[in-house]
């Protein structure tokens, strides 16, 4: 768990079994938020909403919840099929990935890019995924061990922006995807 949610947990006193059970639920809202249109989704976010909001606190949701099942068994298959796709260009210092024209891709491509992250701290990671409209949406981190690029990188960009560590592009044209590629290792070189 980061950091800064830990320090934001600590005063309530959970235990690291609770903590974990609470991430996951986190990240798991968090996944079924991502997609091009709501068919994309596992639930449609309103009505994902009233699931949770019926249960008296989050742990009951985890324990009960079907909604909760179905989150977490999806996350995990897809980013399963994530894991299989290989880097279109790995370098010590960054990696570039094209995920496929799909719903799962669309779900998980800002989780994928987080657990990236999170596994190779000293590289930077960029995910792309088509768009119905022949854009690609580009999730970028940055190094954890140096977190920052990643603003200025997708702020280059038409419809780029972000934060310092965490960044993105709503629209690359697909003919820009080597000027995108060469930006990002121009960012981070190795």
């Amino acid at each position: 768990m980061r950091y800064t949610a830990r320090r934001a947990a600590a005063p309530l006193g959970l235990d690291e079994p609770r903590l974990a059970g609470l991430r996951e639920l986190g990240e798991c809202l968090n996944y079924n938020g991502y997609g091009e249109r709501t068919e994309d989704l596992h639930f449609h976010p309103a009505d994902l909403y009233r699931h949770l909001h019926a249960f008296a606190d989050p742990d009951a949701f985890i324990r009960e919840a079907p909604e909760f099942a179905i989150l977490r068994e999806g996350r995990a298959r897809d980013m399963a099929l994530a894991r299989a796709m290989p880097a279109i260009d790995a370098r010590s210092t960054g990696a570039v990935f094209i995920l496929p024209d799909a719903a799962w891709a669309r779900r998980v491509s800002g989780s994928y890019a987080n657990v990236l992250a999170g596994e190779h701290p000293r590289r930077a990671h960029a995910v792309l995924t088509p768009s119905s409209d022949g854009h690609y949406v580009v999730s970028v981190r940055a190094p954890l061990a140096d977190p920052v690029g990643a603003d200025v990188l997708c702020g280059g960009f038409d419809r780029g922006g972000g934060r310092k560590a965490a960044a993105g592009i709503n629209g690359l044209p697909m003919a820009r995807t080597e000027a995108f590629i060469r930006a990002f290792f121009g960012t981070w070189p190795g």
